[in-house]
């Protein structure tokens, strides 16, 4: 009884019974991974939820692996050899035009 209630539940929430188990720390380093390639897990808690699951499918997918989305040491291991997308390069704000004034607007607060 309380296996297929185990299976159930992990049906339900996206995974499988027989996924890895990893620990809150791995859990960390594969969602800030996926953020830093663009896959956005919705935060980095450790904690596996629909979230980190669709990022995972995504990464997967984007990459030419089976789609699971579940963590694995050997989704870290491919997360880690797979470039971070880089930072857009700063720009600096434009030089003012020598007449012309700036207009500064300040937020106000509607209503009370």
């Amino acid at each position: 009884m309380r296996i297929s209630a185990l299976i159930i539940v992990a049906a339900l929430v996206g995974g499988s019974a027989s996924a890895e188990t990893m620990d809150r720390g791995q859990m960390v380093q594969i969602q800030i991974q996926l953020a830093a390639r663009g896959y956005d897990p919705q935060g980095v808690d450790g904690l596996m939820g629909p979230n980190t699951a669709a990022a995972i499918r995504a990464f997967e997918i984007d990459n030419g692996l089976p789609p699971s989305g579940q963590p694995s040491a050997a989704l870290l291991t491919r997360l880690s050899s797979v470039t971070a997308v880089s930072a857009p390069a700063v720009v600096a704000a434009p030089k003012p035009v020598p007449g012309m004034r700036m207009r500064l607007i300040w937020p106000v607060r509607l209503g009370s």
